[in-house]
């Protein structure tokens, strides 16, 4: 599963879906997530990027979001996102 993972994250920054900001305040539109990413990292670039105003949507595997309270709309989030097994 990992692999299929990786080969969806590099198709889509092929396709030119990644920005990466120049240093010194470097910055990604994206996170890539594995198995040794923390939940509050994963939580952290959730609450980033439904604040931003250059991201409009949100790519999220359902196992990513099963691992964590990801919730959108709350706090300063407006993104309009569901969550379960019919996405």
């Amino acid at each position: 599963m990992e692999r299929t993972v990786q080969d969806s994250v590099t198709g889509m920054l092929l396709a030119g879906i990644g920005h990466v900001t120049p240093a010194p305040n470097s910055s990604k539109n994206f996170l890539v997530v594995d198995a040794k990413t923390e939940v509050s990292e994963i939580e952290k670039a959730f609450e980033e990027f439904t604040t931003r105003k250059d991201v409009g949507i949100l790519l999220i595997n359902q196992h990513v979001s099963s691992s964590c309270m990801l919730r959108a709309g709350e706090g300063e989030a407006k993104a309009d996102a569901r969550w379960g097994t019919d996405c």
